[in-house]
């Protein structure tokens, strides 16, 4: 492991620089340090992550190439008027020119930053302010460089990855279909008209195209207020304009969803009378709870039928009644039903 390097390495005359007393992990925040004038001046310490983080890979990359000129660009240090302290490497002082002598880096073509260095740490905290980096926040005039954090791009792409699979997990799982409408109405949608097993296609639509939509949706604390809310809203017992949200043209909620339903939560008699009211008048739900057992087991969804086009060809095995299709694989049953169809 990298030993981390004190003063002597931020190019401090250790008899002139002094810790900041506020540190954080063992670590300073800067070193002040005084130059041939006895004016102060803070240096930001890269070691302590507060400064600058201390792990990942970051690319810096120039926007417009050359396959001929390497772009001349060099950067030497920064003062990061937020923090109040500088950002760079001290050389020493030039007594001629009565100044400060930093070390100067070239970023050329690309540059590479692995922050588990403290030398990469110490050039990127420099470069991450620059004018002419796009993101950086003193960014200024036309944009020379911009950014690729690959650490940060992975995480996302794992991040997205994982909401993807759990939102699936979801949508493919067994959800009744009183469920199933309400969570539909969450997204601005009428189930009216849709057997139970295209609603839950419908569902696998969402989830595949808006994962973290359809899993924040599902897993929102007050989704019981959200369920109920839109369930009135799509019967015409909530209505809303520019003047707001109403229950039943009488009840004022709010001027926003969010306030209607935040109304909902603080008067639990009227979120009761609105879940019992709007589940009597949905005219699909009391169709399909008034259906026979066998009739609910016909448009039911089988576990795992997560594929709308085998939910299909399962429907049509039903009614083809073709013998043991739910153990086939899928292209053994559209085998079926083709030949099924092509004799019928």
């Amino acid at each position: 492991m990298e030993k981390e390097p004190l003063r002597a390495e931020h190019g401090l005359d250790t008899a002139k620089s002094t810790p900041s007393k506020i540190q954080i992990g063992g670590e300073p925040l800067f070193f002040i340090y005084k130059d041939a004038n006895g004016i102060e001046m803070k240096i930001a310490n890269v070691n302590n992550p507060h400064i600058c983080k201390k792990e990942g890979i970051i690319e810096v990359e120039c926007i417009k190439k050359s396959n001929t000129i390497e772009p001349k660009y060099s950067i030497s240090n920064v003062f990061d008027s937020e923090l109040g302290m500088w950002f760079g490497v001290i050389m020493g002082w030039d007594s001629r020119a009565k100044d400060l002598r930093w070390k100067r880096f070239s970023i050329g073509d690309r540059r590479t930053y692995d922050l588990s260095k403290h030398s990469d740490r110490v050039e990127w905290s420099v470069m991450s302010r620059s004018t002419r980096l796009v993101g950086s926040p003193y960014a200024k005039g036309k944009p020379l460089y911009r950014v690729y954090d690959r650490d940060a791009e992975a995480k996302e792409i794992i991040a997205k990855s994982t909401i993807r699979s759990k939102a699936m997990e979801i949508a493919t799982n067994d959800i009744a279909i009183e469920e199933m409408m309400d969570i539909y109405r969450c997204f601005g949608r009428n189930p009216e008209g849709f057997s139970p097993v295209r609603l839950k296609a419908e569902l696998i639509k969402i989830a595949e195209r808006s994962p973290k939509e359809f899993y924040d949706a599902w897993h929102n604390k007050n989704r019981g207020v959200v369920i109920i809310f839109n369930r009135c809203l799509s019967l015409g017992l909530i209505s809303g304009s520019a003047s707001g949200y109403m229950w039943k043209d009488s009840l004022p909620l709010g001027m926003t969803e969010q306030a209607a339903m935040d109304y909902l939560i603080s008067h639990p008699s009227v979120l009761n009378q609105a879940d019992l009211e709007s589940k009597s008048r949905d005219v699909y739900r009391n169709k399909f709870n008034q259906m026979s057992s066998r009739e609910k087991d016909f448009w039911g969804d089988a576990p795992g039928e997560e594929d709308p086009e085998l939910v299909e060809l399962h429907m049509a095995a039903k009614l083809m009644k073709i013998d043991g299709f739910r153990n086939m694989t899928k292209d053994q049953l559209q085998k079926l039903v083709d030949e099924a169809s092509a004799g019928g």
